[in-house]
This record gives structure tokens, C-alpha cells and sequence, in this order.
């Protein structure tokens, strides 16, 4: 019986190794953040930042549409048809989940769109992440890295600051939340580490995305960092967001923005529904300049 139960664990041992050795193999983490900016095939990972010094408006005549979805590295069929659409109806459009995948690319570069995407990892040499697709480049967009504590796999945020029409700078926070952790110190970490960065900001403020907020735990904190920095969330009326142990997964949250409608499509383009909101800019105070 000793002996069978030798043999056992040294059966497990050996698969146990030969699954650590694939997943290495497989999948490649990266310590330090970068961004790149997607112009067709090109995508150079070279930077925690790019910088564009073209000033166009993000929103069109002082409306804002957001899109917000977790694409699912794009393993559903139908995905490039809901993103086109989705990047056809909405100013910017936040993913989570993105696959560089040449077909990805391919659709994209079809759209003639500003694409931005934060480097998580690399699985079967494709790079994945947070992206960013909007009618208009940012100033500036930066990559945020956190390491989920049992896979090791980074997820990734991305931190971009967008011009409006009414002259203010426009701070967007794409979020793909640490996920395979029971307890929270890893999670809360992930947000506090935005702290500085909404700090110094003074005018309008998105923070969307993917929170995998599963456990009460996690969307308690969520709110208690939201509210200190006087954000609300746009929450449909209808509300299809994909829901994990009956706790929402995905959010958007805003200030300094007027919100005039928002929505949630059911899809079976992902194991994610997409979050569409339509905001209007507030006026500036002390301007006379329309905005509509």
C-alpha cells in the first residue's frame, strides 16, 4: 500500500513539473510595463508611455459615447462583427481581454481608428491586454502592470489623458482587475496604486473596464475607492453585465461628465456583455464657447 501511494505522488510530481514547464513555455510575463501604439502590423513595446502631441477632440461636438467590453481574446465567433460595431457607435472603446492577434490587427487597421494597447503578457507569442480604440489619439497613455498572486500572469491597466472640445483634458483609466485571489491585498493594491495619478487630476474622469468584482469583498472596496474621488457609476436600467456569483463584473465610473444614457447588449460574441454609455461635456466655467 506504501508503495502505491510512492508511485501515486511520484506520477503527480512528474505531471505536476511537466504542467509548470508548458505553462512556461507557453506563456511569458512581463516585469515591467509598456504600451504600444497599433498602426497595422506595427506594434513596438518599447515604453511605460507614448506621447502624441496632435490636440484633436475626443468627443464629437461636445457628445461622448464609451464603449466598454471584455473581448475574450477574441475566442467567440462573431467578435470583429461587435467590434466594428461597437467602435462605429462610441468615441472611445475600452477592451479588456485584447489578443494581438493578426486577424485583430487586420480589423483594426480597417477602421482608421487611434489604438493604444498596455502589454500584460504573451501566450502562444501573441501579446495580451488592455486597449484602447478612439476617434482621437490621447496626449498621452501610459501602461500599468499588477501580477496576479498564483498564476503570475500580470493584468494590465492603461492610463490615458484624451483633449476635449471645451478644454479640458479628459483622464481615462482602463482596468483589467487581479482576478485569482480570495483575499484582497493584491486587488486593493492594484487600485490604490492609481491614487496619485487621480490626484493630480483635476477635470472630468473615467475609470472603466473589467473589475471582477465576484466576492462583496471586492466590490465594497471598489466602492469605498470610487467614492473617494466622487466618481458614480453608470448603471443601466436594463442591466445585462455579465454577473459571477451574482456580484457585477464589469463597471464604469465617472465625474465631471453629464451621463444621458447608458446601456448593456446581450452577446454571444464573448463570455462578457459590453457596457455603452452616451455622456455630454459640461461647460467650463468662465467660457462663452458653444459646445454643441
Amino acid at each position: 500500500m506504501k508503495k502505491g501511494w510512492l508511485r501515486l505522488g511520484a506520477f503527480a510530481s512528474v505531471v505536476l513539473l511537466a504542467a509548470v514547464v508548458a505553462f512556461n513555455l507557453t506563456f511569458e510575463p512581463f516585469d515591467q510595463p509598456a504600451v504600444a501604439a497599433i498602426h497595422g502590423d506595427f506594434a513596438q513595446f518599447n515604453d511605460a508611455c507614448v506621447v502624441n502631441n496632435m490636440l484633436m477632440p475626443l468627443d464629437d461636438q461636445g457628445r461622448l459615447n464609451i464603449g466598454v467590453w471584455n473581448i475574450y481574446k477574441q475566442q467567440k465567433p462573431q467578435w470583429d462583427q461587435q467590434l466594428n460595431k461597437l467602435v462605429a457607435q462610441n468615441e472611445l472603446v475600452l477592451l479588456q481581454e485584447a489578443s494581438l492577434t493578426p486577424r485583430l490587427k487586420q480589423v483594426l487597421a480597417k477602421m482608421q481608428r487611434d489604438v493604444v494597447m498596455a502589454r500584460a503578457f504573451s501566450g502562444f507569442n501573441v501579446i495580451n491586454g488592455v486597449m484602447n480604440v478612439s476617434r482621437a489619439p490621447a496626449i498621452e497613455s501610459c501602461a500599468w502592470l499588477a501580477k496576479e498572486p498564483w498564476i503570475r500572469l500580470p493584468k494590465s491597466a492603461l492610463v490615458s489623458h484624451y483633449p476635449l472640445s471645451n478644454g479640458e483634458v479628459l483622464l481615462v483609466i482602463n482596468i483589467h482587475s487581479i482576478n485569482f485571489e480570495w483575499r484582497t491585498k493584491r486587488f486593493q493594491s492594484q487600485l490604490m496604486a492609481l491614487t496619485d495619478v487621480i490626484n493630480e487630476h483635476q477635470g472630468p474622469l473615467i475609470i472603466a473596464g473589467d473589475f471582477n468584482t465576484w466576492r462583496q469583498a471586492r466590490q465594497t472596496m471598489v466602492l469605498k475607492f470610487i467614492e473617494k474621488f466622487h466618481l458614480r457609476e453608470a448603471i443601466p436600467v436594463d442591466d445585462h453585465r455579465t454577473r459571477v456569483f451574482g456580484h457585477t463584473l464589469d463597471h464604469m465610473y465617472y465625474r465631471g461628465l453629464v451621463l444621458r444614457a447608458v446601456s448593456v447588449e446581450n452577446i454571444a460574441s464573448s463570455d462578457h456583455n459590453p457596457i455603452m454609455a452616451s455622456f455630454e461635456l459640461q461647460p467650463v466655467r468662465g467660457s462663452t464657447a458653444p459646445h454643441h
